[in-house]
């Protein structure tokens, strides 16, 4: 989980969460809110995300942070 290719203005979202056990506990949702506020603290102007079509959880973690 983090933020990587910083430049100042922007970043990219990544992470994955590994263990079925943990999968649909809204931990995603709290990383990705984490994520938000350290762009914030990192005066970025946005934060994006790059997904793959095999990888339908992530819509749902997106969607649930108005993304």
């Amino acid at each position: 989980m983090g933020l990587k290719h910083l430049n100042g203005e922007e970043a990219e979202n990544f992470g994955y969460i590994g263990e079925k056990e943990y999968w649909g506990k809204t931990i995603g949702v709290q990383r990705m809110e984490y994520l938000i506020e350290a762009g914030r603290f990192l005066e970025l102007e946005s934060i994006y995300s790059v997904k793959l079509k095999t990888k339908l959880s992530i819509n749902v973690i997106l969607l649930k942070i108005g993304w």
